[in-house]
Parts: C-alpha cells; structure tokens; sequence
C-alpha cells in the first residue's frame, strides 16, 4: 500500500484485515471453500460494525468510504 494513503490497521480476525487510509477504509476478507454463506455474512458484518459506514445525523464524526475486497469462496452451484 502506498504510504501517502497512510495506513493504520483497525481491525483483523482470521477471516479479515481491515485498514483505515485516506482515501477510507478497506476491509479485505478471506473464506475458505467451506465456509458457509451464513458464516461470511456473519463475519463480514461483525467485521463491519462500529465504525461509521455512512452519513450520520446522530454524531459530529465524519463518516468514510469502505471498500471491501477478498476471495469469498462463494460458490454459484450450490443451492441455499
């Protein structure tokens, strides 16, 4: 990552990293094949909570951009 974006990590799990830049924050994200679909969006979204993800009338804090990013493992064959 390009320094003049001046990296910090917020956040990371097994299953995440997420970074705060300049440019806002990105979330990178990795599932193994045999994740299921309620497991990824059970991670993404804890992963996602906190941090202000959008515009707020309830605080004075500046809200960001996100960017996720990852390999989901998300398969299209399967039936849910």
């Amino acid at each position: 990552m390009k320094p003049d974006l001046k990296p910090e990590i917020i956040s990371s799990s097994d299953a995440h990293v997420a970074v705060k830049t300049t440019i806002g924050n990105i979330y990178n994200f990795y599932f193994n094949p045999d994740s299921s679909i309620e497991e990824i969006i059970e991670a993404i979204t804890k992963a996602l909570e906190g941090p202000c993800q959008g515009p707020s009338e309830e605080t004075d804090e500046e809200c960001v951009h996100t960017i996720i990013t990852g390999d989901f493992n998300a398969r299209i064959d399967e039936k849910m």
